[in-house]
This record gives C-alpha cells, sequence and structure tokens, in this order.
C-alpha cells in the first residue's frame, strides 16, 4: 500500500521540479546568438593554443572532399568511400577537392569558435551524416594528428578521438564554421552555387 502511494507522490514531485526550474539564459554580457549559442567562455588565444590539437599542431587546414576521413598507420589522412552502394568500404587515394591552409588570424577565429562558444539550448542531429568538409591538423613534417569531419547538411561532426574538449557543437556554431570555410575560400558545399 505505501508503494501505490509512493509512486503518485513522487510523480508529483517530479512535476512540480520540472515546472520550477527555469530555461538557462545567458550570463550578463555573453553574446545571444540564434538559438542560444553564446560565449560561455573567454579563453585568450594563448590559452586555447594549448588545448589538444591546437598544442601539437604544425598546419592546420579545412578541406572538402566526398567521402569519410580516417588517420592510416602511416599517421597519413586517407579519405574511404562513404557510398552505401558500396558493399564495404574502400580505401582511396586522399581526393581533396579544396585546401586551405589557415593563417594565425584564422586559427585564433575557428579556437574561439570551438573553444568559447558553446549552446545552451538541444540540438537536432539528422541521420544523413554525408561528410564533405573536415579540419585537419598535422605536425611540422606533415604526419596527421587529427581531424574534425564535419556534415553541415546534417549537422553532425565526427572526431578522431576523445581528447577534444571543445564546447559541443551545435547548428548555430556549426553555421558560424560553414562560415569560417566559406570566408578561408573552400567553395563546395559552403557556397550558395555548390
Amino acid at each position: 500500500m505505501k508503494r501505490i502511494l509512493f509512486i503518485p507522490l513522487l510523480l508529483i514531485v517530479s512535476l512540480l521540479h520540472a515546472q520550477s526550474v527555469k530555461p538557462v539564459k545567458p550570463a550578463p554580457g555573453d553574446q545571444q546568438l540564434p538559438n542560444h549559442c553564446v560565449r560561455k567562455h573567454t579563453y585568450g588565444p594563448e590559452t586555447r593554443m594549448t588545448f589538444h590539437p591546437f598544442d601539437k599542431a604544425a598546419q592546420i587546414q579545412l578541406i572538402s572532399f566526398d567521402g569519410v576521413v580516417t588517420i592510416s598507420d602511416k599517421k597519413q589522412f586517407e579519405i574511404y568511400s562513404a557510398d552505401p552502394q558500396m558493399l564495404e568500404d574502400t580505401v582511396m587515394p586522399l581526393v581533396v577537392k579544396e585546401r586551405v591552409l589557415l593563417n594565425a588570424e584564422q586559427i585564433g577565429q575557428l579556437t574561439d569558435l570551438l573553444f568559447n562558444y558553446g549552446c545552451t539550448g538541444a540540438h537536432t542531429v539528422h541521420d544523413c551524416y554525408i561528410p564533405h568538409h573536415a579540419i585537419t591538423f598535422a605536425d611540422a613534417e606533415g604526419k596527421a594528428l587529427a581531424f574534425i569531419e564535419i556534415c553541415f547538411q546534417c549537422a553532425n561532426t565526427r572526431e578522431s578521438d576523445s581528447r577534444f574538449h571543445m564546447e559541443p557543437l551545435c547548428a548555430d556554431k556549426l553555421a558560424m564554421i560553414k562560415a569560417l570555410f566559406r570566408d578561408a575560400g573552400i567553395k563546395f558545399g559552403v557556397s550558395d552555387r555548390s
């Protein structure tokens, strides 16, 4: 009998608590963007460059391609076919449509977006995941360190490893990263004409 009374009481308390929780609002001074994307941190450029993989990267590139990125045993970036018609994914030579080596200012913009901006609301991810863009990180010898693969169409990403400690990517943050690709000169998949 006590259990029967406890369950409705638990439901009532849960409902009252849910009604009392206010939506997360940005702190005063936070820069408000659509869909609640805000500047959550104020890490300076020097601090941001100590975060993985920027701490070891000598070359940071934006690329556009067809396929899925991976890092080989020889520490090279490779692209696999992402064609669902194929029975097995097959490795292909690295076929990059466009490649832009970022300068210091662009790296500063990228680290600001990745580490300082975050979303206060829920992020909707679609099931399509057909990436055409990536941010690649290589050392001074050109050896692959890490990548962030991006599907702008479905608002989803895949990181090469779990050491990335960036704020979660949401639709608005991805839109800002897409603009960074476009401003850097990438056209495929980010301009209105591609």
